[in-house]
C-alpha cells in the first residue's frame, strides 16, 4: 500500500491510497527461500564432497564433507586454492585440458586421489559437470567427491585372493599331475603309493586353501563378543601335536581368559602356530614354538614364539602384507581377523636383536568390559 495526500479543489488535504496485490511475488519470494534451504540444507548434509571451481580453476565453493575428507577444520580454508592442490599429481597443463573439456559441455566420471592434511591421499570418483550462467557463458565446474577407500581395499584383496588361489591352487594341480604321471599298470607297489600320496597331499592342500578363503570371506561380517582364548589355545596346539608332531610350549598362557573376537578365532590361532611350525627347517624334536600372553591395561597381548629362522628387520613389515605372499591365504587370515579384534599384527625377535633366532607375533585383543 502507497498512501499520500491531495490537495482538492475545495481546497481540502485528501489522502489519496494505492493498493497492490503482492500475493504472487511473495509467493515467489517465498518459495525461493525455500529452494535456497533446500539447497543449502542438502549441501550441508550430503555424504558426498562437493566442489565447485571458477574458470580458472581455483575453488569457490566446498561443503563439510568435501573438508572431513580431507582432514580440513573448516571449508572457508579451501576457497581460493586452485585444484591442483586438492588432488594428488595433478598439473596446471591438466587441469586446463579438463577446463576445455568442461567448456565444451562434457561431463565426466573419473578416479582420482584427494590430498588428505595428514600427508596421505583419499581415493576418490569424481563426477564433473560444467558450471553455466543464465546466458550460457562459462563460470567453472562443479564435482561430486564420493570416497571409495573400502571399494579399492576390498578390490585390492580380491585381486590378491584370486591371484593367491591361482598361484596356490596351481602348485597344488602340478603336484597332481606329477603323481598321475607315475602311475601305470606295471608300476610297482611303492611307486604308486608315492604316486597317491602326491595325488592325496595336493587334493587336501587345495580343500584346506580353498576353506581358508571362505573363512577369511565369513570373518568379513561376523559380530565380535566374549570369546575364551585360553580354551582356544589349548585346543588348537593339541591339534598342532597331533597333525606335525611338536609340543607346543603354553606355561605362560593363562588357561582361562576372556577377549573379544569371533567364531574365526580359532583359525587365528591356528595359522600363526602352523606357520611356526611349517616355516622352521629345523627337526621336529627341535623345534620350539611358545605361547604366551599378559594383561596390558585394556586389552590383553597374546604371543606366539618359534626358534625358526627368523626374518631381518627390513622384511618385518612385509610379513603381513598380502602382495608379498609370505604365508598365502593364512597370514592373510590372520591380518584381517588381528585388525577386526582391534590392532595390526606386531612382528619382532624372539631374542632382541638377533633375528636369526626365531620370530615373535604378538596379536592385541580387547578385553569385554
Amino acid at each position: 500500500m502507497n498512501v499520500g495526500t491531495i490537495r482538492g479543489r475545495d481546497g481540502q488535504i485528501k489522502t489519496v491510497a494505492q493498493i497492490i496485490d503482492v500475493t504472487d511475488e511473495k509467493r515467489s519470494a517465498h518459495a525461493l527461500q525455500e529452494s535456497e534451504r533446500r539447497y543449502r540444507s542438502l549441501i550441508e548434509t550430503m555424504d558426498s564432497g562437493l566442489g565447485v571451481d571458477n574458470a580458472d580453476g581455483a575453488m569457490v565453493m566446498a561443503n563439510d564433507a568435501l573438508c572431513r575428507m580431507m582432514g580440513c577444520d573448516d571449508p572457508e580454508t579451501l576457497i581460493g586454492i586452485p585444484i591442483t592442490d586438492i588432488l594428488q599429481g595433478w598439473t596446471e597443463n591438466q587441469m586446463h585440458e579438463k577446463m576445455e573439456e568442461r567448456k565444451e559441455g562434457k561431463i565426466e566420471h573419473y578416479e582420482a586421489l584427494l590430498k588428505h592434511k595428514s600427508g596421505g591421499v583419499v581415493p576418490v570418483m569424481v563426477s564433473a559437470s560444467p558450471l553455466q550462467g543464465h546466458d550460457g557463458e562459462f563460470l567453472g565446474s562443479i564435482a561430486i567427491f564420493t570416497d571409495i577407500s573400502e571399494l579399492k581395499k576390498t578390490e585390492a584383496e580380491v585381486y590378491f585372493l584370486l591371484d593367491l588361489l591361482l598361484h596356490d591352487v596351481g602348485n597344488q594341480l602340478q603336484l597332481i599331475l606329477a603323481g598321475g604321471d607315475f602311475l601305470e599298470k606295471d608300476s610297482p607297489p611303492d611307486q604308486i603309493m608315492r604316486s597317491k600320496r602326491y595325488v592325496m597331499d595336493g587334493a587336501l592342500r587345495c580343500l584346506e586353501l580353498i576353506q581358508k578363503v571362505r573363512k577369511a570371506e565369513e570373518s568379513k561380517t561376523e559380530p565380535i563378543g566374549p570369546m575364551n582364548l585360553g580354551m582356544v589355545v589349548q585346543a588348537e596346539t593339541e591339534l598342532l601335536f597331533k597333525q606335525r608332531g611338536v609340543r607346543v610350549d603354553t606355561e605362560k598362557m593363562p588357561p582361562d581368559v576372556m577377549v573379544l573376537a569371533d567364531q574365526a578365532l580359532s583359525q587365528l590361532v591356528w595359522n600363526l602356530l602352523e606357520n611356526a611350525v611349517v616355516h622352521n627347517p629345523k627337526e621336529d624334536t627341535n623345534k620350539l614354538v611358545r605361547v604366551s600372553g599378559k594383561v596390558s591395561g585394556k586389552t590383553f597381548v597374546l604371543s606366539i614364539s618359534d626358534n625358526g629362522p627368523g626374518i631381518i628387520d627390513d622384511k618385518k613389515p612385509d610379513l603381513f602384507e598380502p602382495t608379498r605372499r609370505y604365508g598365502g591365504v593364512g597370514l592373510h587370515l590372520v591380518r584381517r581377523l588381528a585388525e577386526k579384534y582391534g590392532s595390526a599384527p606386531e612382528v619382532k625377535d624372539r631374542v632382541k636383536n638377533k633375528p636369526d633366532q626365531g620370530l615373535k607375533i604378538l596379536i592385541q585383543f580387547q578385553i569385554p568390559s
